[in-house]
């Protein structure tokens, strides 16, 4: 009796024993891991938050996206210094001598050929216009730059790309305009084009949202391809950025 007595309490004092030593190596192991699990999850949590825009930056993407359904439905933004345009009904009404700039002295007129190809349309729908103006884009620019008649206009050569903080007006790095975006501007970037970007400690998250087209699908693209490229390199810390390509 009092040897199965013994035998049964060395058996519980082995339990308890290896109960405490479970115990220890739990709270040796586990509990600092979850203490660091904890502060991780809260630093995703920080910077999510930090990052997350406020409801002014929700009300202006949501203008934004207003606009930029109005661009589409326009029959072509042509970008100046002033950001001016023109609409379809002052192309009707002026139909040989329209004057595209109106803070620019010389008059700037499309040619013949592209006007009597808007009869061809019973109902021109925008697209059509769209397609017509298109051609004489980059020529209406050349024509600016060259000509002598325009010589007292400021022509703005785009050359630099600006990294601005989101609420901030000091950019946090400059740089030459890569070639590739000259190249695709023919040289020549008319308006400031703006994007932005929001990175964290990778590179871009998503798309780059732009604010101020170049008036030029070809150049846009041109630079949304590099800016997803280059802002990986830039070393920025997460946030939001906004980019400034030209003068």
């Amino acid at each position: 009796m009092k040897r199965n007595f013994r035998q049964n309490l060395r058996k519980a004092r082995f339990a308890l024993m290896a109960i405490s030593v479970g115990l220890m190596v739990h709270l040796a192991v586990f509990v600092p891991l979850s203490f660091e699990s904890r502060s991780v999850d809260r630093e995703k949590i920080r910077e999510a938050f930090v990052q997350y825009p406020d409801r002014r930056e929700g009300e202006h993407s949501v203008l934004l996206k207003e606009q930029a359904s109005l661009f589409d439905s326009a029959p072509l933004f042509l970008p100046t210094p002033h950001n001016h345009s023109f609409s379809l009904k002052e192309i009707r009404m002026q139909e040989e001598e329209t004057t595209l700039f109106d803070s620019f002295p010389a008059k700037i007129t499309l040619s013949r050929l592209n006007w009597e190809a808007f009869s061809w349309f019973e109902k021109p729908g925008v697209s059509d216009y769209r397609g017509v103006l298109r051609s004489e884009f980059w020529n209406i620019f050349h024509y600016l730059g060259s000509s002598p008649r325009s010589k007292d206009v400021e022509t703005k050569r785009g050359s630099w790309i600006e990294i601005v903080p989101y609420g901030r007006s000091t950019p946090t790095l400059v740089e030459p305009l890569p070639i590739q975006i000259r190249q695709a501007g023919e040289g020549v970037l008319w308006s400031p084009v703006a994007l932005r970007i929001l990175v964290d400690r990778i590179g871009p998250i998503g798309a780059p949202l732009l604010v101020n087209s170049s008036g030029s699908y070809r150049v846009d693209e041109a630079i949304e391809r590099y800016l997803l490229e280059a802002a990986r390199d830039w070393g920025l810390r997460p946030g939001y950025y906004k980019v400034l390509f030209g003068p």
